[in-house]
């Protein structure tokens, strides 16, 4: 039986842990080492944020508010180790999602997504981006070639304060390297992050180890969940997590806020148990694909490795005809609501029970996402559901770690040595 979810990180009177193999060296800055059918939950029209409150944003998102486990409420002193660090004593604000529900993705500007969007097509996304109400979200990642640093000379260069703009990043530790991990290695990464953003700390470190065969994954865990004791991260996420991965790391007592995964009208894998364990457990899930690289949208960008990926999706739960199914009743929904097929498709997703925020890459066109623009009812629901019967098989992230499989294939599990 497992004990309790959550609980604050248990760190007091801990020994100095051994590295878990030879030592690795500390990173200068800009530099790595070398070495099943789903049915949806009842539909709410009002969004409530995670203590219950309404946040005053019409349209299906939170169906219930999460459980106050004490792992969310985040609030260990800070232990300064440099200027740079949140002070000491200093209690940190309880994590929070967006309001608008909605994160703007940042890894096609990745020079090793598809074509390069260069610096000033950049510039000009974030601009556009930045200036609609409220906080700007952006999520990205160590292994996004140069989209750290590119966010942070864009931040530094238009003065944003973290109260316009905030980040989210992720610590991705190379498949290559997983069994010689030590502590230098993740404060070396995680202190790269934060200077290539510019910030005096990473507001959500989201981990992921590509195969936990491999020793050390909850250790690495613990390392990064030291550096959020120390101010340099405030907040720790996971990504692609499937419950038992989950489960695991919050019985070590690792203060996990909010889990990042795939989910869309096409790819539901996450409702099959993950949905209910988050909702249980109190961690919000942030998802991604939500438009299925464009081909749950009115149009698809320029051919790249997410396209491909998510053409194998539909692949998996029917192909061509069940995408036309799907996009003539997103595209029926919307006519019918005066918006556009992606509003429908992240309200969709945003709609489900302890989904927090979707994902939604940053425009070339300066296109915005509103699924708050649209409400869908509970036949709407249904009439999504059943425009694709069935979902992709197995469990979360478990077609992508299939490393010979046709998804595992296109996946890049080295990143962090190029950077």
């Amino acid at each position: 039986m497992r004990s309790p979810r959550g609980g604050l990180l248990r760190t007091q009177g801990r020994e100095s842990l051994a590295p878990g193999g030879p030592e690795l060296p500390h990173l200068s800055a800009g530099r790595a080492p070398s070495p099943a059918p789903c049915q949806a939950a009842p539909h709410r029209t009002e969004r409530l944020d995670d203590h219950g409150r309404r946040g005053g944003v019409p349209g299906p998102t939170l169906r219930r508010a999460l459980p106050d486990h004490p792992h969310r409420r985040d609030d260990v002193p800070a232990r300064g180790r440099d200027a740079r660090s949140a002070p000491v004593n200093a209690p940190r604000p309880r994590w929070q999602p967006p309001a608008s529900g909605v994160i703007r993705g940042c890894w096609q500007l990745s020079r090793g997504h598809g074509p390069g969007w260069g610096r000033d097509r950049a510039f000009a996304a974030l601009d556009v981006a930045a200036a609609q109400p409220g906080p700007l979200y952006l999520d990205c990642a160590d292994i996004y070639t140069g989209v750290e640093a590119l966010l942070g000379e864009w931040m530094a260069s238009r003065g944003v304060t973290r109260e316009k703009v905030v980040v989210h990043t992720k610590f991705v530790p190379d498949l290559g390297v997983l069994p010689r991990i030590d502590r230098g290695y993740v404060r070396g990464i995680v202190e790269r992050s934060r200077d290539r953003l510019g910030v005096d700390a990473l507001e959500l470190v989201q981990y992921y180890w590509w195969d936990r065969a491999v020793p050390g994954w909850i250790q690495a865990a613990e390392w990064l969940a030291e550096l959020r004791e120390e101010g340099v991260v405030r907040h720790i996420g996971v990504t692609n997590l499937d419950p038992d991965a989950l489960g695991t790391l919050l019985d070590a007592g690792i203060p996990v806020v909010s889990n990042q995964v795939q989910l869309s009208l096409l790819d539901r894998r996450p409702l099959a148990g993950l949905e209910a364990f988050c909702m249980d457990s109190g961690v919000a899930l942030l998802c991604y694909g939500t438009l299925a690289g464009g081909l749950l949208s009115a149009s698809t960008g320029p051919e790249s490795r997410s396209l491909t990926k998510y053409r194998l999706i539909a692949d998996e739960v029917g192909g061509a005809t069940v995408l036309r199914r799907a996009r003539a009743v997103l595209g029926d929904i919307a006519a019918r609501e005066g918006a556009e097929m992606a509003d429908v498709a992240a309200a969709y997703a945003l709609g489900q029970a302890a989904v927090a925020a979707v994902i939604v890459g940053l425009s070339r066109r300066g296109l915005t996402v509103d699924p708050g623009a649209v409400r869908l009812g509970r036949r709407d629901m249904e009439r999504l559901d059943a425009a694709v019967p069935t979902t992709v098989p197995g469990a979360v992230y478990a077609a992508e770690q299939d490393r010979a499989g046709p998804h595992g294939r296109i996946m890049r599990y080295d990143l962090n040595r190029e950077r």
